[in-house]
């Protein structure tokens, strides 16, 4: 049986392997073909020979439409079920729950069996003839997916205890051709990349295969280009972080060791200018939300001094947008991956940052300040914009999450939405309510085509590019006390939007966290390169 998985391993990495080439012939660096690349993108319809009839119509579970509170309960989950690429935004990658080797079999009431013979013919005629003629990227691709969702499996039900360091060699060749398409970050490499991402997530839930890929992953994550692919493949990688970090204490360490504690540490002086420090900053507090988002609930609560020391020093760096967006993502990530008792210590700091960037919103769309703060200049600009999203994305969390969840949250909420109806006389009123008549002032009331239409939650929003993006939001909060009644007495109230029942904290933790998360994939999720 070994020898049989080896030959069988050999042959595939071999088809694997067609893609690849030689850098010089001096250095035996493999990089990706550029005509593999050039026809990547004829292969949206051929992700992998062995998942093709999992693509249906069924309802799919809640448990497995959203990565849950931990993946670590996903890496039990070693095989992966792709949905179509023609779906909407944020295609959805679920996991199946069972590590049985009879479920990587075929269902013959969800696939032709055309279908079946034409995959095996290919691939089988792929092994017997290595004609150039015959090296099309499709079986590679289709191969890569074979290994990714079979080899580990293998390797760790068929060897015993004393064989398994015998099939690592076998192991780490295939992770050397695996690895040229995890740093070739392009759109027409997408296929290669998420059937190597897939790859590397099974084998990381076993550890003694951690020798082949634990540094070499490190790096990678490292990268300033490490967030360059789609949801699918993200989160197969919230799988690969938690398997990294969980069993090796020493790589979280160095993960927050290159967030600087000091504006003057040794980290600027290998630096050339402001502007690329800032970016460092910014890009390493994004990985620190990506890490803490790929644990379980309270698994970084021990880190959690040194995790708001780093947010707090980078708090204090002003004119920085960047850098204050991110600390916000953080603050999304850690209000669903800590218990609420943990979050008090942040709940100071959180609470001041939203609500000086919510003034700073209010004055950029108030038209009697004509007198624009130094710290207001550049509110225009892109990274400003990304800032007041950011913000308001956080409000959408607190305000997703089941009420009363945060009691703290509670005490203040009266200060971000009313809960009952506002008037003009009250000696308070709440930011949401004096944003939205500043939003309506400025751009005009919503209209009944745009409350039809448009949706009042901002997590599929990547990008603000005008204040009147914000609308539909801040409408949504100021009628969130007549989406509480209308959830009470089931009639939907006229001209609600889309969504806005779903910020107004009636939702279950459950269900509140399935959105918030998946919120959260598509911030982390960047462009493809073209």
């Amino acid at each position: 049986m070994q020898s049989c998985c080896q030959r069988l391993t050999e042959a595939l990495n071999n088809i694997v392997g067609w893609q690849l080439e030689s850098t010089t012939w001096l250095k035996r660096t493999l990089v990706v073909k550029q005509e593999t690349n050039s026809i990547g993108s004829k292969m949206l319809d051929h992700h992998s020979p062995s998942i093709d009839y999992k693509m249906t119509n069924s309802t799919i579970s809640d448990a497995a439409v959203s990565i849950r509170a931990s993946t670590t309960s996903l890496t039990t989950a070693k095989l992966s079920t792709l949905e179509g690429p023609f779906e909407s935004k944020g295609t959805s990658l679920s996991q199946t729950n069972s590590t049985s080797l009879s479920q990587l079999s075929f269902n013959p009431s969800s696939i032709s069996t055309d279908k079946t013979s034409k995959i095996t013919s290919n691939l089988r005629s792929s092994i017997k003839d290595t004609s150039i003629n015959k090296r099309d990227p499709i079986n590679s691709t289709q191969a890569l997916f074979l290994l990714a969702e079979n080899l580990a499996e293998l390797i760790d039900s068929i060897c015993k205890s004393d064989d398994k360091e015998k099939l690592l060699q076998t192991l780490q060749t295939v992770w050397s051709n695996t690895l040229p398409f995890l740093r070739a970050k392009s759109a027409r490499n997408s296929n290669f990349f998420l059937a190597s991402s897939q790859f590397l997530a099974s084998i990381s839930s076993f550890n003694y295969m951690r020798s082949v890929w634990k540094k070499t992953t490190l790096d990678l994550l490292m990268d300033p280009s490490f967030f360059k692919m789609d949801v699918r493949a993200l989160k197969q990688w919230l799988i690969v972080i938690d398997n990294l970090m969980t069993h090796d204490k020493t790589s979280f360490n160095h993960l927050l060791s290159r967030i600087s504690t000091s504006q003057n540490s040794a980290l600027s002086s290998f630096i050339t200018s402001k502007e690329q420090e800032y970016e460092l900053r910014s890009q390493a507090l994004k990985r620190l939300a990506f890490v803490v988002l790929s644990s379980g609930m309270d698994q970084y609560a021990i880190n959690l001094p040194e995790i708001q020391e780093r947010l707090s020093d980078n708090l204090k760096i002003s004119q920085v947008p960047s850098i204050h967006a991110q600390v916000f993502t953080c603050y999304r990530v850690l209000l669903i991956r800590l218990k609420p008792t943990n979050f008090v210590s942040m709940w100071p700091s959180m609470i001041t940052e939203l609500v000086h960037v919510l003034l700073q919103i209010e004055n950029q769309l108030s038209e009697i300040n004509n007198q624009i703060s130094d710290d207001l200049k550049c509110a225009k600009d892109e990274q400003w914009m990304q800032l007041y999203l950011s913000a308001c994305k956080l409000l959408e969390t607190l305000c997703t999450l089941p009420s009363g969840y945060i009691s703290q949250f509670q005490m203040c909420h009266w200060a971000f939405v009313s809960s009952i109806g506002v008037n003009a006389n009250d000696l308070f009123i709440p930011f949401a309510t004096r944003i939205n008549e500043l939003l309506n002032k400025k751009f005009g009331e919503l209209s009944t085509k745009d409350r039809k239409e448009l949706s009042a939650s901002l997590r599929e929003v990547k990008t603000l590019f005008n204040f009147s993006e914000l609308r539909p939001f801040f409408s949504a909060l100021v009628d969130q006390h007549k989406t509480v009644a209308a959830g009470i007495t089931g009639n939907q109230h006229e001209g609600q939007l889309r969504e806005a029942s779903c910020m107004n904290g009636t939702f279950s933790y459950k269900n509140s966290i399935s959105r918030l998360e998946s919120a959260l994939y598509v911030d982390f999720a960047e462009t493809w390169q073209l």
